[in-house]
């Protein structure tokens, strides 16, 4: 009999040790598979941003087209103002006496300073280091990225693309593992430019919080991104992170 139950004890101690085991083991499955879910929806949401970047860019481009013709109309006008001008200097030249008095006018002029900066760019030339910074993000040239970046959004916080600008700032953090950065970066996004860029960097803001290991706010980052851009294509990948999480608890 004692024999028995010695028996029985002993089974159910490997039993038990086993069952440890399963458990530990499921758990690491579980963390390993949770880690795989967040990599891919990282993954799906750069492709949606960047795929709506792209966009951007072709409306940019088809925006500089326009004004392209529009400078070129322009140029045509200042070739005939040339061509009087040329009228104008031919007029001056046989005449001296009249030369030096149209001369004598112009240096008296109040309105003939020209010796002030200006410390803006044109619209043109903010777009131009828009895209040479783009282009160092890509080429992963994070550094020299983050300069042109910054650049823009100091010179013109109100320009249409300084929103998307102070975005791939976060974004040059983001891919540098800088989150606490990226961070800070994507939060003043809203504020800047066309707004345009909200919803991405508040999906980009969870995103970071859950490389920090902050489930918590990358959860509240989630819902306040589909109760402030309800329309957003990012919606969908929200609510498969907000979804994956309830399973994990269970």
């Amino acid at each position: 009999m004692v024999r028995v139950v010695v028996v029985v004890l002993s089974i159910a101690f490997f039993v038990s040790v086993w069952a440890q085991s399963v458990d530990k083991e499921l758990e690491e499955k579980r963390k390993e598979l949770e880690k795989k879910a967040v990599e891919i929806l990282d993954l799906r949401s750069a492709l949606i941003i960047q795929q709506a970047e792209l966009e951007q860019l072709r409306a940019e481009l088809e925006r500089l087209k326009s004004q392209n013709q529009l400078l070129c109309d322009s140029l045509k006008g200042k070739e005939a103002e040339i061509r009087n001008l040329k009228e104008l200097i031919r007029a001056i030249r046989e005449d001296k006496k009249f030369s030096r008095t149209i001369l004598e006018n112009i240096k008296s002029s109040p309105g003939s300073d020209t010796g002030k900066a200006v410390k803006e760019i044109s619209a043109q030339e903010y777009s131009s280091i828009y895209s040479e910074a783009l282009s160092l993000y890509f080429a992963k040239e994070y550094k020299s990225s983050i300069e042109k970046f910054r650049y823009l959004v100091s010179v013109d916080r109100t320009h249409p693309l300084a929103d998307n600008a102070q975005y791939w700032l976060g974004e040059c953090y983001y891919s540098m593992e800088r989150y606490d950065e990226a961070i800070s970066a994507f939060e003043a996004v809203p504020d800047l430019g066309d707004g345009n860029k909200t919803d991405a960097a508040l999906f980009k803001i969870a995103l970071g919080y859950l490389k920090l290991g902050d489930r918590k706010k990358a959860e509240e980052t989630f819902r306040k991104l589909r109760m402030v851009c309800p329309e957003s294509k990012l919606i969908e990948r929200a609510k498969e992170y907000l979804n994956l999480g309830e399973s994990f608890r269970e």
